[in-house]
């Protein structure tokens, strides 16, 4: 029902391909792409991008997904034309290379941090605008967009807000990247968030807090209540197996292996308790 994917971010500083065989040895069999640097894999390169689809098949790594860059360069909602171009420009080179992969989807961000006294309506309108030209890229190359929900000060933080980005595109072209952290951060209830996304939920960012900063600890070492999600998920009809990118690094004293061992059995547990419930 879940397949969980470690994310190749946080050690971006490598090369991916050097990433892919690290988690390879450490029994992580499935991943998301980050195609934020360069340094970590261009995805402008499509010799790059080829012989990264190798070493994946090589390892049996699978590449399931591709976080798309944002922050400087990347803003899709960027109210200055050239910029905001720009940003759709980085952001159709993930989706080519998406395609390129065989990745089934791609996590974007809606928008940077908007400054203080921002026009919100026209961020929203200028980020619309740009999901749904690369709307127009993923539908032709089969590659579907997951638009995350982000923390206070920035667009799409609820439910709703998403919603007015991609309304009226297909769903088998748009849908939602539920990020927990960043739920929990802007005091939503990740349950309830999950039921409003139904069957446009695409993927989860699955990571844990403290609700007051947006920590990225593993699942577990936070106090965001996961039996009510898991419960909600299996009552959603939205894609199977569900892409569960634990998007957190490992504390200090865990190894790799150690941490995924933990999210495993924190996984298994969940679905014991689905069953419990429901019999």
């Amino acid at each position: 029902m879940y397949r969980l994917l470690a994310p190749t971010a946080f050690d971006a500083t490598r090369p991916a391909a050097e990433v892919l065989r690290i988690f390879a040895q450490a029994g992580i069999a499935a991943v998301e792409l980050w195609g934020g640097d360069a340094q970590h894999v261009d995805l402008a390169d499509e010799a790059q991008v080829a012989a990264l689809r190798e070493v994946s098949a090589r390892l049996d790594v699978n590449i399931c997904s591709i976080h798309a860059p944002f922050g400087d360069g990347a803003d899709l909602a960027a109210l200055d034309e050239g910029q905001r171009q720009s940003a759709v420009a980085a952001h159709q080179v993930v989706v080519r290379a998406a395609a390129l992969l065989g990745v089934r989807h791609i996590v974007i961000h809606a928008s940077s941090r908007l400054p203080e006294n921002a026009d919100v309506a026209a961020h929203t309108a200028a980020a619309r605008h740009s999901i749904h030209r690369l709307a127009e890229d993923a539908a032709l190359a089969g590659v579907k967009l997951a638009v995350e929900n982000l923390p206070p000060g920035y667009i799409g933080r609820t439910a709703d807000q998403l919603a007015q980005l991609v309304d009226d595109i297909p769903a088998d072209v748009a849908g939602y990247c539920l990020d927990t952290g960043h739920a929990h951060v802007c005091g939503l209830d990740c349950a309830q968030m999950a039921c409003a996304m139904g069957q446009r939920l695409v993927s989860i960012h699955w990571h844990d807090n403290h609700g007051q900063s947006d920590e990225h600890l593993l699942p577990g070492f936070g106090d965001i209540p996961w039996p009510p999600l898991f419960n909600a998920l299996a009552q959603i009809n939205c894609p199977r197996p569900l892409p569960l990118t634990v998007e957190a690094r490992p504390p200090a004293e865990m190894t790799l292996s150690e941490a995924l061992a933990h999210v495993q059995q924190l996984l298994a547990s969940l679905a014991r308790l689905r069953v419990d419930n429901q019999s």
